[in-house]
């Protein structure tokens, strides 16, 4: 029974470095870089280990599950989260051109309530457009996911944390401005992951 129980910690254990990671990873945001990453996740790793060759004199089995969650922690910085951030970046700079003119040749219609602003629910909105094309409504989808890269914060709330929806209580919108800027800003927030 203790032994299952150690293996279950060690279990949650890994879990929640996983979960750790993930959330570094995503307020570091594709502004790190790989070297940020994998910098969180051998530091994290290194937490554990130094745990495990502590405690693996007086249990062997709780010893070697730390240092093995430190290693797959470091093995799934390498082979899960940084591949996805980099494909991301990748998406965001290969759309990067296109978003800018479908952006500012439909401004005014994305715009919807002509307040300068191309927010959320319109972006919602415009999936429903008809006379698409299918590279349209694909654009549109990637403005829709990038909006807080493209555009700026229009509307931050703080929120308890039992509030529906507080881990994201900041609301995105694009102005004309923002549409003028996004390339630059682009290379420059995601310069560590541009390749060369």
């Amino acid at each position: 029974m203790e032994r299952g129980m150690k293996i279950l910690a060690c279990a949650v254990g890994l879990v929640f470095g996983t979960a750790v990671l993930s959330l570094m990873a995503s307020v570091m945001g594709e502004s790190a870089g790989p070297g940020g990453i994998m910098t969180v996740a051998v530091s994290l790793a290194l937490a554990f280990g130094a745990i495990g060759f502590y405690t693996i004199k007086d249990d062997p089995l709780e010893g070697v599950c730390l240092i093995g969650n430190g290693v797959t922690v470091i093995l799934f910085s390498w082979l899960v989260t940084v591949p996805y951030v980099q494909r991301t970046v990748d998406e965001q700079l290969r759309m990067c051109q296109t978003v800018i003119s479908f952006t500012d040749k439909n401004f005014d219609r994305l715009d919807a309530d002509h307040n300068g602003i191309i927010d959320e629910p319109e972006l919602k909105s415009a999936k429903g457009w008809t006379g698409l094309t299918a590279d349209e409504h694909a654009t549109i989808e990637h403005i829709g996911h990038n909006v807080s890269a493209i555009g700026h914060v229009t509307k931050s709330t703080l929120s308890p944390l039992w509030a529906e929806g507080a881990p994201n209580n900041k609301e995105y919108g694009i102005s004309k401005e923002d549409v003028k800027t996004y390339s630059e800003r682009l290379k420059e927030t995601r310069k560590n992951w541009i390749r060369q």
